[in-house]
């Protein structure tokens, strides 16, 4: 598929080119189908014109003889009826059919079309699956979703103009074939004066290009502020905001406004020209007909139908090429970014060994996995583009069917670790070895299946609670759901709920609080008896009694499940095996959590302080305040 770099190297015309090649090869068999009902329609009606001018002169209203030149051999070969009921009776009888094909072209072309915009959009959203975290998070959400519906239903316009063209041109090159065979001069008038228009309109499809960039991207902008404001509503409530986002809008409305209006004035001046030029060319081949060549009644009243029905056409062509320009940047933009993700998808899964292949999804209720990840940070560093290092030299054990809690000062990279377990993105140095085996892409899909990552922020679809917890475990059962709940702490409340499982929780789960979204959202992760568990700040919203509730559950998958716990909260590292802390990208601490506990100039020594600190005395501020330093 061709790039949105033609635009700028190899022009429209090589873009126009490009995207006709992709349909053409998307289309197959079925594109020559339609090229053949576009042509018997065609044929069918040219065929109908002819046998009017004999239906007319044997009817009398026909003046002189038909031309010898190509028209009357012609006919002469056809097994014409000699009477002007007969005549008729043919004539009506091509009408109906191509009535008939024009009807099955009509429902095939949108076939073809929907079939095209289809495979484009299909070929985008697997891009964006595929493609590594590290890729999508260089592209705004906002631009992925306006490029898989509002630009592919623009891509579809422009597969419509295609078509649209297509059929214009092929009826154009009917009439222009009957129009040689009645009158070869007038033809070449036609000729010339449509290939003269279309030349003098070249400057205005040229900018026609440029107006629809200037629209693709005022919608786009239009997008990216309608969902930011929607996604930091409470946000911008509190402070205040809402007058600044409603004067962004109306200014990229504004914009738009201004380019819509030039894409309108560019379609009415064609259309303007198109129609003058129409007159002049009637009056033109009327004159010419009846004075310079002495047309007979008949030849000219087909003359006159041919072009009543050929000026519509060229406007229709016209159109359609400027609506094809005008769209066409919508196809580059898609190309591109479909392009740049398959560049950055993870590579496909090459077989593995079977201790590292997760059990089928029937299985993973009946037996535990299979997977004994035994997880090693080997002088591990990482660090974003254009920052400085997140980590520094990692270097961890993780051990297999452990737990292990990671605990750190904020921005210290504990996050990015969970990133990396997951393999969302890759070490800039060092590597990451589970079973003594480096994580790298191909092992990546093995291994996730493995396991199952608890963000802070707890992702809820707009769905009941059944269909949440099936999104881990599709084959789960009801008994399978309810414990994957009440390990999670969550059983009794959903029980208490109107509908149980299935009560819908509202877009990302805004029906219910904080803290029983992250209480499904664990549950949904231990229905998949993960080999490997991540808990990243998962209990954070959670009351002091069910986080001790479920660490009490979580330490009951010692032995089965390895547990890498990211918190800040004691009762979500006490029960933990081993305790690793990180501080500016280093471990700078690593046992247990009794002796960490112990070292008084350590991080873990510094959280207990506060923890069982009393509450500060009124009127003593700097109480406060020397707490806070010390936290940070």
């Amino acid at each position: 598929m061709a790039e949105s770099g033609p635009l700028a190297a190899g022009g429209t015309g090589a873009l126009s080119v490009a995207f006709m090649q992709v349909f053409v090869r998307q289309c197959g068999w079925q594109g020559g189908l339609a090229l053949a009902l576009l042509l018997l329609a065609g044929l069918s009606e040219g065929l109908s014109l002819l046998l009017f001018i004999p239906a007319l002169e044997l009817a009398g209203l026909g003046t002189g003889s038909l031309p010898t030149g190509g028209l009357r051999p012609l006919l002469d070969r056809l097994p014409l009826p000699q009477s002007l009921a007969g005549l008729l009776a043919v004539c009506l009888a091509l009408i109906l059919v191509r009535t008939v094909l024009m009807r099955l072209k009509t429902a095939h072309l949108t076939r073809l079309m929907l079939a095209f915009t289809d495979a484009v959009r299909m070929r985008l959203f697997r891009a964006v699956s595929r493609a590594r975290w590290s890729a999508l998070g260089r592209i705004r959400p906002a631009d992925i979703n306006h490029m898989v519906t509002t630009d592919v239903m623009r891509i579809e316009g422009v597969a419509l103009a295609l078509l649209q063209g297509l059929n214009a041109g092929v009826m154009i090159a009917v009439y222009l074939s009957v129009s040689l065979l009645l009158a070869p001069q007038i033809t070449a008038i036609v000729l010339g004066i449509g290939a003269g228009m279309f030349a003098v309109l070249y400057p205005l499809r040229r900018r026609a290009v440029r107006s629809g960039m200037a629209v693709g991207d005022g919608r786009r902008a239009l997008f990216r502020t309608l969902t930011e404001f929607l996604g930091s509503i409470k946000v911008a409530r509190s402070f205040q905001a809402e007058d600044r986002y409603i004067a962004e809008f109306e200014r990229v409305l504004e914009r738009m406004r201004a380019d819509t209006m030039a894409v309108v004035s560019l379609q009415q001046t064609t259309a303007m020209l198109f129609q003058c030029t129409g007159v002049v060319a009637l009056c033109a081949i009327l004159y010419a007909g009846a004075t310079w060549l002495a047309l007979g009644g008949a030849q000219l009243a087909i003359l006159i139908v041919l072009y009543a029905r050929l000026s519509p056409l060229m406007t229709q062509l016209q159109t359609g090429v400027q609506q094809f320009l005008v769209q066409l940047p919508s196809f580059a933009a898609a190309q591109s970014m479909a392009r740049a993700l398959e560049a950055a998808a993870e590579t496909a899964e090459p077989p593995v060994a079977a201790d590292l292949m997760a059990p089928p999804v029937a299985d993973q209720m009946a037996a535990p996995a299979r997977l004994r990840p035994d997880i090693r940070f080997d002088a591990v560093g990482f660090h974003y583009p254009g920052a400085p290092p997140v980590l520094r030299d990692l270097s961890v054990h993780i051990p297999a069917h452990q737990i292990t809690a990671i605990i750190g000062p904020s921005g210290s990279g504990k996050t990015t670790i969970a990133d990396l377990l997951m393999g969302f993105i890759e070490p800039a140095a060092g590597a990451i070895l589970i079973d003594g085996k480096p994580l790298t892409p191909p092992l990546l899909p093995a291994w996730r299946r493995q396991v199952a990552y608890v963000p802070q922020e707890a992702f809820l679809l707009h769905a009941s609670i059944r269909a949440n917890l099936h999104l881990a475990v599709p084959a789960a059962g009801e008994a399978a759901l309810w414990e994957a709940l009440d390990l999670a702490a969550a059983g009794d409340f959903v029980r208490q709920l109107p509908h149980g499982l299935d009560t819908v929780v509202g877009e990302r789960g805004t029906r219910l609080s904080g803290g029983e979204r992250q209480r499904i959202a664990l549950a949904r992760a231990l229905l998949r008896r993960p080999g490997l568990l991540i808990l990243d700040e998962a209990t954070s919203a959670l009351d002091a009694q069910s986080q001790a509730s479920i660490a009490r559950s979580i330490g009951g998958l010692r032995g089965r499940t390895t547990v890498v716990t990211i918190a800040h909260r004691l009762s979500m590292m006490a029960f933990a095996d081993q305790v690793v802390v990180i501080e500016a990208g280093r471990v700078t601490e690593a046992g247990s959590f009794a002796a960490l506990a112990g070292r008084d100039d350590g991080h873990l020594a510094r959280v207990l302080r506060l923890e069982q600190a009393p509450p500060q005395r009124a009127g003593h501020p700097e109480d406060s305040t020397s707490r806070l330093t010390e936290r940070a």
